[in-house]
């Protein structure tokens, strides 16, 4: 093996002498090339080049500190990931180094219009210090709220603390301080307390948010993979927050929730519909074998006189045109011919468990019929959430399997 050394030579150009070697001839860990910004582009000229330094530092600092949320989270180049330990450089490089928080605009020399809030003067120690006490704040409130999630990191049930989600939260954050700065409550003149000051009420509420997850929403979240699992990461936090405070307008915002309400809705539209028709023809099935196929059987003995009442009316208006008495039922309605005829249905369209009550075990009834006025008032602005949407799944997949094997024709 033949080895070339130098020796006195500048830790910076060592470092240089690195990078240009590894970089160019022999590919390596990108989070090691970055973690040797911290010294190589220490005093560098170029802005852009001092802020990848002070990245490195920040990040290296948010692991450093025994009362980081960071705190042995964060994985070095030649570190082994864990469970806890799985936050990459390059991961949180990234989310940092998007334009906004450092540096917000430049001139095409180069040279600096306007620097970021994370900017605390030409002093690079400065901003470092600013930094890390800043996204120490941000996710220690996010932490403090849902710290049983927090702590999984990527072990079974977390997600929370993976580099999605920080990813996410970072983006969360960016846009929070441009609201501020529209507002006029963030500026160049704040010190390091007051800029962390303003962004904790916006931490408050996305840690609540977080905190408000079911387990089967955790699982979901988790799975929102790639960049485009980060961007809807990123506006569903934005749209939490929105909720909550008024003004919360970040770009793209509007434009992602009007594509979700009309990809879910249609979603939500075309399983409430298939569950609708299911539960009709088993329910019209089963009355009429029990009770015969006849008026005087199914609908007289199975079907509550309200219901009829209120079908036979709607009927008349109508001239009949839909057609026979039960194309003028509700979905709501079939909750009530089940609980009437609980023997003969609670076997197979009865949820949840045999001790419990008939209007409990029916209640995935009330909940369709509550998707299905959304889903039938575009208008109202509402919209199924990813959650109810894959609830929704789930139940038309139960209702599938309870009734398989029945036949409907």
């Amino acid at each position: 093996m033949c080895v070339l050394a130098f020796e006195g030579l500048p830790s910076k150009q060592q470092a240089r002498l690195f990078v240009d070697i590894n970089a160019k001839q022999k590919s390596v860990k990108k989070s090691h090339l970055q973690e040797l910004y911290a010294t190589l582009r220490w005093d560098a000229v170029d802005p852009a080049q001092r802020v990848d330094a002070i990245m490195s530092r920040s990040i290296s600092g948010l692991d450093e500190h025994a009362d980081s949320p960071f705190f042995g989270r964060i994985q070095k180049a030649d570190d082994q990931k864990t469970g806890t330990r799985c936050l990459t450089m390059a991961s949180l490089f990234s989310a940092l180094s998007k334009p906004g928080l450092y540096i917000c605009k430049q001139k095409d020399d180069g040279s600096i219009i306007a620097y970021g809030p994370l900017w605390a003067g030409d002093n690079a120690e400065l901003t470092v210090t600013r930094t890390v006490q800043v996204l120490n704040a941000w996710f220690g409130r996010i932490r403090e709220r849902a710290t049983d999630w927090w702590d999984l990191g990527a072990d079974a049930g977390g997600g929370l603390a993976m580099n999605d989600s920080i990813i996410a939260c970072i983006n969360v954050l960016r846009s929070v301080f441009h609201h501020l700065e529209e507002q006029g409550q963030v500026g160049v003149k704040l010190d390091d307390d007051e800029v962390t000051a303003v962004i904790l009420p916006f931490a408050d509420i996305l840690g609540h948010f977080f905190a408000s997850f079911s387990s089967e929403q955790r699982l979901q979240w988790r799975n929102f993979m790639g960049s485009h699992g980060q961007t809807a990461r990123t506006r569903r936090c934005q749209e939490a927050i929105q909720k909550e405070v008024e003004g919360f307008e970040p770009a793209g915002l509007r434009e992602f929730i009007e594509t979700m309400q009309a990809q879910t809705n249609t979603q939500a539209k075309e399983i409430i519909d298939r569950m609708e028709v299911t539960l009709q023809k088993v329910i019209l099935k089963v009355l009429k074998d029990r009770l015969g196929a006849d008026e005087s059987g199914w609908w007289m003995k199975g079907v509550p006189k309200p219901i009829r009442m209120k079908a036979t009316q709607r009927r008349e208006e109508d001239n009949g045109e839909r057609g026979g008495q039960e194309c003028y039922l509700d979905l709501i309605d079939y909750r009530e011919i089940i609980v009437s005829n609980w023997l003969l249905f609670q076997d197979m369209l009865g949820y949840g468990k045999h001790n419990e009550s008939k209007q409990r075990r029916t209640q995935w009834i009330v909940d369709l019929n509550d998707r299905r006025k959304i889903v039938m008032h575009a208008s109202s602005g509402q919209y199924v959430s990813l959650e109810q949407l894959d609830g929704l799944k789930g139940r038309d997949e139960w209702l599938a399997s309870r009734v398989d094997g029945v036949s409907v024709d």
